[in-house]
Parts: C-alpha cells; sequence; structure tokens
C-alpha cells in the first residue's frame, strides 16, 4: 500500500495526465479482480442485466462508477484494498526509481467442470488467460466477446488471486461472477387440473433458467385467460415452479389457479330458490370443465321449489344439482323445512286478519300463499286447534284442511279454571262488560255492560268465580259473568267486645243497621237522626270495617267512632305534659289507650339499646304457641348451652336464676316464661328464643315484624312505640304471660311504684338506660312505655307514671 502510494504521488509531479490514467487503470482492474456478486432470483433480473450502458468503456473511472452500486454492498472491499490489489504491470514505467512490480500468480490451478451458465453482467473484464496467470491479456469487457444472456456449457475453471475464472471458449476466460448459474434440471410427474388466471406471466420454451429456455413473451400470448388445462409435467428452478401446458411452453403455476377435486355426496334437501343473482354453471365450480350459464333466475324461477338429490363441494363452497347441467351455490337456496306436525287441543280465536295464510306449514315442501287470514275465516272467530306444525318461522295452526295460519294470529282460549266461593260483594261499576261465559272462554258471548244486567248498588253473594287471561270473573247468576273489579267487596265481618263510654259529638256522620260494607248493612240516614248529640252511650261492640271502625251505640245503630268523643281529650293533656316536662333526648315516651286506640308520645319512634325489654318478642312468641297449642307449657326442655350460641342470644351472667342450674337439666316451658319475666331472666329468654321461637326462626321473625310494623333482626334495639307494640299483643293473647307481668321482683319501682292498681310490665336495664314497659288496669286501661338513658333515675320514671295515671284515671 504505501509502494502504490509513493508510485501515485511521484507520477503526480512528473505528469499529471500520466497519473490520472494509472489511477484510472489501476481501479478498473481491482474492480474486475473482485469481481461483482449478484445473484438472480428472479425473472424481472433479466432485463436489467440486458441492458446495456452505452456511456461505459475502457477507461477505468467510468467503469468503477458504473458498478459502484454492486460494490457498495460488499463490506469486505475497502478503498485501500482496492488500490493495493492494482497489477504493478499495468503502470507505465517511466523511472527505475518507481519500477516496483507486484507478483503474478505463482502456480496455475486448472479444473475440470460441467457446468451451465448465463451472461449476467457484460462489463466485467474478459482475459486470454485467467487473470495473473503468466501471458494472460486484457481483451476488453465480456460483452466484447459475448452477447450479454447467452448461455455456455462451462468445462473448465481455474482459481486466482483474484477468484474463479471460466474458460467460455479456447483463450477467453470471465470471472465466475459474471456468470449466473443455470438449474440443474428437476421433472416430476404430476396429474393437475388448472386455469390460467394471471395472463401477464412470462412464458418460456422450457422451465425458467434451465439450460437452452427462450422466452415466448407473456402467457396470454400463448393460451386464452380463463382456459383449463390438465398438467401433466412440472419442474421445479430457483425460481419456483413451472408447468408444462404443452411441449415447448412452460409457465410458472403462479399464473394458474388448481381446479378443485371432484367431490360429490347425495343429499335429500327441499330447497328454493331466494337469490336468483347467484352465478349458475354447468358443473361444480371450479371442477374441471365447468362452464358459466349466467345467473340462477336466467335457468330457474325465483322462488320455485327443488328437491336436490346431489350436491359437490368446491373451494367456493357447496353447489346444489339443481338439474343436470345445472349448478347452483346452496347460498342461493333456502332449505324448506323437515316436516314436523303434533296433535294438540287448542281453544282459540282469530285475532290479526292481516297474517299470511299458506296451503300448507309455511316453507314445507309444496306450500302456496293463500293471500290473508281474513280472505279465509272471520276474524274474531273461535275454533278448536287439533294439528300444529313446526316451521323455521314459528308454529302454525291447520285451522282447516288445507288452511294453515301463523299462530300469532291467534288468541288462545283460556282453559278453564272454575273455585268455589263465598264472596259478598257490591256492584259498583256498571259499565264494565258482562258475559255469557268467563271471558276467553271458549263459546263465550258479550251480554252488553254490567247495569244492563243488574243493578249498581246491589249486594251479591258470589259462589264461584273463574280465572282467565284478563283477570278473575265472578258468576252473579247462570249465564252471567262480570270481572270482579266491578264490584266492590263487602268487608268480612270483624266484631270485638269492648266496654267503655263515648260521646256522641258528630251528628252528622252517616249511620247504618250494620257496620258499613258488612253484607246485609242498610243506610239508616244520620246519626243525629238515631242518637242524641251530646250524650254519652256504653260501648260494648265495635267492628273493624274497610272504612275504619264503627261503634254499635245502640242496638242496630252503628256509627263511626269518629263521631265520638272517647279518650281523646285525656290523652291531649297526656302530650300536653310530655311536651312540657319530658321534651329531651334522655326520654322516650309512648301511651296508647287499649279502648280506643288514641296515643300520646315523646320520641315515640326513636331507637334505643332494649336491654331486657327486648326479651318481649321471645315471650309473645312463646305465649302464642302456647295458646294455639303447638306447645304444651308443661313440656320439658334440656338446659344446654346451645341456647348461648344460637345468634341473638343474650350473654350468661346479668339477671336471673336459670344460669345457676346445671346444663343437662330439664325444665317446663311455663316455668322458664316465669323466670324469664319475674326475674329478667337472660337465660330464660335465650331458653325460649332456642325452644319455643326455634332460633328466632323466619315465621317468628315475620310475626315480630308484622306487630312492630318494620323488619325485625335483632332483640338489642327498639323504639319505644314498638315495645308499646308488643305489650299490647302479650295483652291481647291473654294466657299466662300478662298474669306473670303483674307479679315480678320490680313491682315495687319505676311504673307501678305509686298506682294504685294493677300493673303488668317487663323493665330493662343496662349502663345508662332504663326502661319499664306496661298495661295499667286504670278504669279504661292503658299502655305506657317509657324508655331513658343518660341515667335517668328509678324515681323519675315512677313520678312520670304517676302524673299519666293521674291524668288517664
Amino acid at each position: 500500500m504505501k509502494n502504490m502510494i509513493k508510485i501515485c504521488v511521484v507520477m503526480m509531479f512528473i505528469n499529471p495526465l500520466m497519473a490520472s490514467i494509472v489511477i484510472a487503470d489501476t481501479i478498473d482492474e481491482t474492480v474486475e479482480k473482485v469481481g461483482v456478486t449478484q445473484s438472480f432470483d428472479n425473472e424481472s433480473s433479466e432485463s436489467m442485466l440486458e441492458t446495456k450502458d452505452d456511456n461505459s468503456n475502457e477507461i477505468g473511472l467510468t467503469s468503477f462508477a458504473n458498478d459502484s452500486e454492486q460494490l457498495a454492498s460488499s463490506e469486505s472491499i475497502t478503498e485501500d484494498s482496492l488500490i493495493e490489489e492494482i497489477p504493478t504491470e499495468s503502470l507505465p514505467v517511466k523511472d527505475e526509481q518507481i519500477s516496483e512490480q507486484l507478483d503474478l500468480d505463482m502456480v496455475e490451478d486448472y479444473q475440470e467442470i460441467d457446468l451451465r451458465a448465463v451472461l449476467k453482467n457484460g462489463s466485467v473484464s474478459a482475459w486470454s488467460l485467467p487473470y495473473g496467470y503468466e501471458g494472460y491479456i486484457n481483451l476488453g469487457l465480456a460483452k466484447d466477446n459475448m452477447v450479454v444472456g447467452s448461455q455456455r456449457i462451462i468445462k473448465r475453471q481455474a482459481t486466482t488471486s483474484n477468484g474463479i475464472y471460466y474458460e467460455v471458449k479456447e483463450g477467453l476466460w470471465i470471472h465466475k461472477n459474471a456468470f449466473k448459474s443455470m438449474d440443474e434440471e428437476m421433472y416430476q410427474d404430476i396429474n393437475i387440473k388448472a386455469t390460467l388466471k394471471n395472463g401477464n406471466m412470462s412464458a418460456f420454451s422450457l422451465p425458467y433458467n434451465y439450460y437452452g429456455y427462450r422466452n415466448l413473451g407473456v402467457a396470454k400470448d400463448n393460451m386464452a385467460v380463463g382456459s383449463q388445462r390438465i398438467i401433466k409435467r412440472q419442474a421445479t428452478t430457483s425460481n419456483g415452479i413451472y408447468y408444462e401446458v404443452k411441449e415447448g411452453l412452460w409457465i410458472h403455476k403462479n399464473a394458474f389457479k388448481s381446479m378443485d377435486e371432484e367431490m360429490y355426496q347425495d343429499i335429500n334437501i327441499k330447497a328454493t330458490l331466494k337469490n336468483g343473482n347467484m352465478s349458475a354453471f354447468s358443473l361444480p365450480y371450479n371442477y374441471y370443465g365447468y362452464r358459466n350459464l349466467g345467473v340462477a333466475k336466467d335457468n330457474m324461477a325465483v322462488g320455485s321449489q327443488r328437491i336436490i338429490k346431489r350436491q359437490a363441494t368446491t373451494s367456493n363452497g357447496i353447489y346444489y344439482e339443481v338439474k343436470e347441467g345445472l349448478w347452483i351455490h346452496k347460498n342461493a337456496f333456502k332449505s324448506m323445512d323437515k316436516e314436523s306436525y303434533q296433535t294438540v287441543n287448542i281453544k282459540t280465536t282469530l285475532k290479526n286478519g292481516n297474517m299470511s295464510a299458506f296451503s300448507l306449514p309455511y316453507n314445507y315442501y309444496g306450500y302456496r300463499n293463500l293471500g290473508v287470514a281474513k280472505d279465509n275465516m272471520a276474524v274474531g272467530s273461535q275454533r278448536i286447534i287439533k294439528r300444529q306444525a313446526t316451521t323455521s318461522n314459528g308454529i302454525y295452526y291447520e285451522v282447516k284442511e288445507g288452511l294453515w295460519i301463523h299462530k300469532n294470529a291467534f288468541k288462545s282460549m283460556d282453559k278453564e279454571s272454575y273455585q268455589t266461593v263465598n264472596i259478598k260483594t257490591t256492584l259498583k261499576n256498571g259499565n264494565m262488560s258482562a258475559f255469557s261465559l268467563p271471558y276467553n272462554y271458549y263459546g263465550y258471548r258479550n251480554l252488553g255492560v254490567a247495569k244492563d244486567n243488574m243493578a249498581v248498588g246491589s249486594q251479591r253473594i258470589i259462589k264461584r268465580q273463574a280465572t282467565t287471561s284478563n283477570g278473575i270473573y265472578y258468576e252473579v247468576k247462570e249465564g252471567l259473568w262480570i270481572h270482579k273489579n266491578a264490584f266492590k267487596s263487602m268487608d268480612k265481618e270483624s266484631y270485638k267486645q269492648v266496654n267503655f263510654k263515648a260521646k256522641l259529638k258528630n251528628g252528622n256522620m252517616s249511620a247504618f243497621s250494620l257496620p258499613y260494607n258488612y253484607y246485609g248493612y242498610r243506610s239508616l240516614g244520620l246519626s243525629k237522626n238515631n242518637l242524641k248529640v251530646g250524650n254519652t252511650y256504653a260501648i260494648k261492640r265495635q267492628a273493624t270495617t274497610s272504612n275504619g271502625v264503627y261503634y254499635e251505640a245502640q242496638k242496630g245503630v252503628w256509627v263511626h267512632k269518629n263521631a265520638f268523643t272517647t279518650s281523646e281529650e285525656k290523652l291531649k293533656k297526656v302530650q300536653k305534659l310530655l311536651d312540657k316536662k319530658y321534651n329531651s333526648y334522655k326520654f322516650g315516651i309512648y301511651v296508647e289507650s287499649l279502648n280506643d286506640g288514641g296515643t300520646a308520645q315523646i320520641n315515640g319512634n326513636k331507637q334505643m339499646v332494649a336491654a331486657s325489654t327486648g326479651k318481649l318478642p321471645a315471650i309473645y312468641y312463646t305465649q302464642k304457641m302456647i295458646n294455639q297449642k303447638k306447645l304444651l307449657p308443661t313440656k320439658y326442655f334440656v338446659y344446654t348451652d346451645s341456647i348461648n350460641q344460637m345468634a341473638l342470644s343474650y350473654g350468661r351472667g346479668g339477671a336471673g336464676i336459670l344460669q345457676n342450674q346445671p346444663f343437662g337439666k330439664s325444665f317446663q316451658i311455663d316455668t322458664i316464661l316465669n323466670w324469664t319475666i319475674k326475674y329478667s331472666d337472660n337465660q330464660g329468654a335465650n331458653f325460649l328464643g332456642y325452644y319455643a321461637a326455634n332460633k328466632y326462626n323466619t315465621a317468628m321473625r315475620n310475626e315480630i315484624s308484622r306487630i312492630i310494623g318494620r323488619s325485625w333482626n335483632s332483640p338489642f334495639r327498639v323504639s319505644p312505640r314498638e315495645n308499646a307494640a308488643l305489650i299490647k299483643a302479650i295483652y291481647q293473647e291473654g294466657g299466662q304471660s300478662i298474669k306473670y307481668m303483674q307479679n315480678t321482683v320490680y313491682d315495687n319501682q319505676r311504673i307501678p311504684k305509686y298506682l294504685p292498681v294493677k300493673v303488668a310490665h317487663k323493665i330493662g336495664d343496662v349502663d345508662d338506660y332504663r326502661h319499664d314497659i306496661a298495661v295499667v288496669y286504670a278504669n279504661e286501661p292503658y299502655i305506657l312505655s317509657v324508655m331513658t338513658q343518660d341515667y335517668v333515675t328509678y324515681e323519675q320514671i315512677s313520678q312520670l307514671s304517676l302524673e299519666i295515671y293521674n291524668i288517664m284515671k
């Protein structure tokens, strides 16, 4: 490299023109020596290689410029290597001082070969002998000695310091990189049915790049696009597989689409043509020999029905053989339904006359359109359907032979469902329809409206009703049915024996012969026409109606309770007392008259810690089970720790005496009921909850929820009003519980302490909470429910109780 630099520098000083020639020739030979590596993997490269650069000549600089793109991809060739490999014999020697020469190849190395190749790069140098061999002479470029693209059988090659050179003919050697090796012949016998799809791909006399092949233009110049051929031979080349279309004509396989292998199946499908625009063929699409017959509707009518006996699977899906020589894609058809009949017994009436009618069930083979339903039967007419058919469009009814209509056109008539009843009622709405049978029962007829058949306000005892799709109908008499909504049910009789006095204050309220809306009641006019305003009457009986409570002031005269004054004035005084003296967060007080239900309260709905008043639900439910004979008071149950493991149990310890008894001992329910009330026994409450209340099961919880008016889930929080409702329920149940409450160890404190009358009560204490819930047996009994917090004293509760008693007594 250093010698080369020296030569170039000296030449620049001696003769600048000569120096440029030396450099150019050096670069030219260097390019030749390195060779040009290029592969030709597709047919498109031929045109590039066959293009001759008219500007190229023997001057090395120009040649180098043309070949620079080829050399740029070789990482091993550098500028230094190009200069170092210039043979010194190519330099004109002008001075002995710069006559240093490079060595020729010292050993000649020839090899016999048998290679077929085609000249691709005509710009590579040609030599009389292999480059660098003694006596070699430059013969110009390869293209000056042979045509680019010409093919040769190479029999000899030589290895040189610049690579391998091929002997094209005697006295002509060219670097192997100027050639592209031709493919080794590889033929295969095949049997492929194919059709020409791409007519623009090249055609050749032999497989591409096989020795002797010639370009015959493009495929469409040699055969029609779309024409079909059976290919018997193919050849594998460096550019893929080529098909022999006929002798002397080879085309790449990518120009063809393989035809489908025949796959026929015997079937039995009933179908109707829906899409007439799909193609029709003489054979299944892409089967060898198939022809286009236009579109389906050119060959058969849209909507026509066929029984398909054969189908074929193709690359484009399944095709049906409509008839010999006519194949259409299955997607052009809609399969007809498989017949599926069912025997039924359905009573029905036609509601929609605009739905289609058919000779057979819709989409069954052979069905015909008969217009719409109303053209074949009257809307509203009733039929008993004996046969139906399931189709892809739903269920169809056979109205008669040869007439099928969709079930949605009909309204099914109701299945008869009669019930024996005993309902006292009165006609309120005379404009509702009347029928000969219950509405929508088979055979029913319209009889007009109710008032055309009976007087509004008249009372009836209904003995039979019928359930229909439109609700319940009452049989007023044989052959007359009216909807129950036309009637107002009369109240179920609910009498109660009472004992209190009431003063008539409002003489303008109605009086009745029986409680209002009780069967048989009659209006007696106004109360003042039957009773004297201002008089006090002894009320011995009252009745609950849908319009409230009625009092029997005298035999055969019933007047609403609102016409009388009872404990109302007393409770107003109680309310005034509560508002003035006990309106504090510390107090929750609820007072209720047991005669007429009048109330007074302060913080009556405030939820507070229940303490032992939370035992009232278990006490009530135990008494209820005893009264209903579902639980014997004398029945023994085992005292076990299981009662303490139950949810909602009170903790062991605290008030009571059962905790001092050993586990395993048995006790009567009545004994535990007494202890729970008398001693406020915690273990007793758990005992009752476990055995009598069935571990506070759903039935028990629902009963307590009914009493207190909310969902009850725990005995540990309650309001004064809810406690009042619970002790009232115990009072109304009667039995031993209410008696046990009149004899407790707490009777000398709180509510009973200063009262001169019997008191039934249940106390509760925990932390700063002090409670007492009581029934006070004054002349007119009342409930007093007191709940306190923040350490209100027993004495304060006793004083409160006395103040209320002095008003209510």
